[in-house]
């Protein structure tokens, strides 16, 4: 079974994260789908897919994060107010996976309360599932260029344990959001330094 990871589990258990977050009343920039590759110029951000992935834009993005979190929970997670994903992307034989989404931070929000807030919401939301839930650590690194936050997390369900690596930078008055699943079985992207790399600048 750990070698057959289903592959909606690993890309549901990123939505849990974000859940919590208000959505924006002043629309971050869409990001478009130009050769395979997602491009979003306000965050200065491109994600160049690795070949054999799978990957959504837009509307399809938010609707597959949202649709596998409700098939893995039974319908059970609170997607109401889910953060406004503009990016999912899987590999379907190894279950790596990425999400992106943008949400407004509040007139008196910041950063590091965002963080606060979600591990305070994943830790809630994974006990009343059953799923085990254990920060590993956070620090500063740098994704195409640009500084970020990064909180390290494991999740374990049933025996089985995922490393998730939620990325967090301030864009404007957002909170960019990159969370990255880096499955170990048979994949060149089974990392997190791997998957992380794929993303580059606008102009690069």
């Amino acid at each position: 079974m750990k070698r057959l990871i289903n592959i909606t589990f690993l890309c549901a258990l990123t939505v849990i994260l974000v859940c919590s977050c208000s959505m924006s009343s002043k629309p971050f920039e869409k990001g478009k789908l130009e050769s395979g590759n997602y491009i979003n110029t306000q965050a200065d951000l491109v994600f160049l897919t690795p070949d054999g992935w799978d990957i959504w834009v837009g509307e399809d993005a938010q609707e597959q994060v949202v649709g596998a979190a409700n098939e893995v929970t039974e319908g059970k997670a609170d997607t109401s107010n889910s953060a406004a994903f503009d990016l999912a992307a899987m590999d379907p034989q190894s279950g790596s996976n990425i999400n992106l989404s943008y949400t407004q931070l509040g007139k008196f929000s910041n950063i590091d309360m965002e963080i606060a807030k979600m591990i305070e919401s994943v830790e809630a939301e994974a006990e009343s599932y059953g799923w085990e839930i254990e920060k590993q650590d956070e620090y500063d690194h740098e994704i195409a260029d640009k500084d970020f936050i990064v909180v390290e997390i494991k999740i374990s369900v049933d025996g089985i344990s995922i490393n998730e690596y939620i990325c967090i930078r301030k864009i404007d008055d957002y909170a960019c959001m990159i969370v990255i699943v880096a499955s170990p079985f048979g994949s060149e992207y089974n990392d997190f330094e791997s998957i992380a790399g794929c993303f580059t600048s606008v102009d690069e």
